[in-house]
């Protein structure tokens, strides 16, 4: 009985009660059975709980006309239609890391509001997607980047690059203030480096300037002086008597 008529079938929005009367489905509802729950809810809504609604709750995602739940191993706030695994906002305390959701972001990411994204290559840890803190062994930070070589003028050490402290030094020791190789056009001389030799000493072939034999203030090699120191005087073999 539907409005004092007798028909075959109620429709959409109604069904049939106790009395074989027509009775209204709940609100937003297009099919149902009683006025507790809805089988098949109006477009644009989705069923939950026997309920028609318009959203769907947190964890949940609107596919066809139900709410689905996300995956429970992703934790999400809100989820992908196409993939319920694959989240797109996490609840409060969590972030978003390759569609899922985690307490903390892992080792070569960083923090950027809501979301994990990933440090620059090579980076172990860091606080933006520009500038590295710590870097992947073997390589070394080096301007804020990771580097596999620190280059002239650096040396390595607690997985960074640290400029030499002597100047013209093209690679220094571990402590910074000690040059193993100077620049070119640049002579090795007792740790530090010199544009040309000092008198007293010598260039000896292999950018290193060397000190003169004992009693020769001035020489062009280790065999020829060409002054002495007093009261040396300098002989016919270039050496000093």
């Amino acid at each position: 009985l539907k409005n004092t008529v007798c028909v075959e079938d109620c429709g959409p929005q109604m069904f049939v009660n106790q009395d074989r009367k027509c009775e209204n489905c709940q609100k937003n509802c297009h099919i149902c059975e009683n006025d507790s729950s809805c089988k098949k809810c109006e477009t644009g809504f989705f069923s939950y709980q026997g309920e028609c609604i318009s959203v769907c709750p947190n964890g949940f995602v609107g596919i066809g006309n139900e709410c689905v739940l996300c995956d429970p191993e992703s934790n999400c706030k809100t989820c992908c239609k196409k993939d319920k695994t694959v989240c797109k906002f996490c609840f409060e305390g969590n972030v978003l890391l390759d569609g899922k959701c985690v307490s903390v972001c892992p080792t070569g990411t960083y923090k950027d509001g809501k979301e994990c994204k990933p440090c620059i290559e090579n980076c172990i840890s860091c606080t933006n997607g520009i500038t590295c803190d710590i870097c992947k062994d073997p390589t070394f930070i080096k301007d804020g980047v990771c580097v596999k070589d620190c280059g002239d003028g650096y040396t390595s050490s607690s997985s960074a690059c640290h400029p030499c402290q002597v100047t013209d030094c093209e690679d220094c020791s571990d402590n910074q203030t000690q040059c193993k190789k100077c620049k070119k056009s640049h002579l090795f001389l007792n740790g530090i480096c010199v544009r040309s030799c000092p008198k007293g000493t010598y260039d000896n072939g292999n950018s290193e300037c060397k000190t003169c034999e004992s009693n020769c203030s001035a020489c062009i090699s280790s065999e020829t002086c060409n002054e002495c120191y007093e009261p040396f005087v300098l002989l016919t073999d270039n050496t000093c008597g």
